[in-house]
């Protein structure tokens, strides 16, 4: 598909990307993302140029990503990542992925209270977004982990909303111990108690399924 038609299709690219690693996913995302600039001045109704847009934020998402991992000990990769994310606000502003990002970057430049503000933002936006644009369940743990560097208390609650939300994903304990305290303690009991109380109202729920079976 990419050698028969290299200039078309971007999500092609965005696969490939997945496979590669370092400058080779970075030069699939760089292609991706041209194919998208080409093909959001086609398109005609609101909807889809703000799906497109958001689209393009992801692959630039992406790429920032790179900076931060792969790609980081490049001359120009704080720079590279920071333009990125940038330009990645322009496309979607209400992006969960963008902003979590944008946080993993000023943690990496110890700049906890600018990262805080990023980390908020993302969380405000899996209370207001609707379902289509929540990022995945992984992705919010590791925004659980993000949030749990610099603010334990909120991070917890953000736990306890995100189990209780969730019924058959468990939230990783090793997160919320590994920054505990004692003040934090009752925290990871009320979770505790929250999994604990889901499982009884299973086995209830089972139990009370297999008397009626009997009595059939």
């Amino acid at each position: 598909s990419i050698v028969v038609a290299p200039n078309e299709g971007y999500i092609k690219y965005m696969n490939l990307a997945q496979l590669c690693q370092g400058q080779e996913a970075l030069k699939c995302y760089q292609q991706a993302y041209n194919i998208m600039k080409q093909e959001v001045c086609k398109l005609r109704t609101k909807k889809s140029v703000a799906s497109i847009h958001r689209e393009m934020a992801g692959c630039l998402v992406a790429a920032a990503e790179l900076y931060l991992t792969d790609l980081c000990d490049d001359d120009d990769a704080e720079k590279n990542c920071e333009d990125a994310l940038e330009e990645a606000l322009k496309h979607c502003a209400d992006s969960v992925e963008v902003h979590q990002t944008h946080a993993s970057l000023r943690l990496s430049q110890q700049r906890e209270d600018d990262a805080l503000t990023d980390i908020r933002k993302a969380v405000l936006l899996t209370h207001k977004l609707s379902e289509e644009f929540q990022p995945t369940y992984e992705s919010k743990i590791e925004l659980g982990r993000l949030y749990m560097q610099v603010h334990p208390p909120e991070a917890f609650q953000f736990f306890l909303d995100l189990l209780q939300l969730n019924d058959t994903n468990p939230v990783s304990y090793t997160h919320l111990r590994a920054h505990e305290t004692p003040e934090h303690l009752v925290c990871r009991l009320l979770l505790e108690k929250k999994k604990k109380e889901k499982q009884q109202q299973v086995y209830k729920y089972k139990l009370y399924n297999n008397r009626n079976i009997k009595h059939i």
